[in-house]
């Protein structure tokens, strides 16, 4: 007899390192057209991730809690209880929290595309203790960050630091043999 599938939500807890929880029910069937959709914690003090953007996707912030700075095309906004926000592809953003308590947004990537993978792979990263800090300060973090922001650059491409310095750094680190951790959804569960 088959297992039941687990109803329990995925959680993706990047704290201390990063400062942020993802909590996602399961990924979309067709990641191509559908989207990934997700809550979102961040705590006090976290910077955000490096300014970036989405080749093919949009990204959809919405309040739940809390008050969210977003940066979208090279300015600084607010968004607070019931307010949201959609990044269309291609435009540069981040976000942070910079008020003394944890914010909960619902978020998601318009299609999901293979970003779900892009994050569970990152928290692999993090939990196996080859990424230590974000951003990242020693060179093993940087290597590793680079080799999966170059294999998932149809997903996420950063801008600081831009493409043309993670790329050689990538060409690195599969000379060296170093191996990202394969997608493993099960783990998460």
């Amino acid at each position: 007899m088959d297992e039941p599938a687990s109803t329990a939500p995925i959680v993706l807890d990047f704290r201390p390192q990063q400062g942020t929880v993802f909590e996602y029910d399961a990924g979309p069937e067709d990641p191509k057209t559908q989207p990934w959709e997700l809550v979102n914690i961040v705590y006090p003090g976290f910077a955000g991730p490096p300014l970036h953007f989405h080749p093919s996707a949009a990204e959809s912030f919405e309040v739940i809690d809390g008050t969210l700075d977003i940066f979208v095309d090279g300015k600084w906004s607010q968004l607070q209880v019931g307010e949201s926000a959609t990044v269309p592809p291609r435009v540069p953003h981040t976000l942070r929290n910079s008020s003394e308590r944890p914010v909960r947004f619902r978020g998601a990537h318009i299609p999901g595309l293979g970003f779900e993978r892009f994050m569970n792979r990152q928290l692999a990263l993090v939990k196996d203790g080859k990424v230590r800090t974000f951003p990242p300060k020693d060179p093993v973090s940087m290597v590793y960050l680079a080799m999966l922001a170059h294999e998932h650059r149809a997903d996420v491409r950063t801008i600081r630091p831009p493409g043309w310095l993670t790329a050689p750094l990538a060409r690195f680190g599969r000379l060296l043999g170093i191996k990202l951790p394969p997608y493993d959804i099960e783990a998460w569960r």
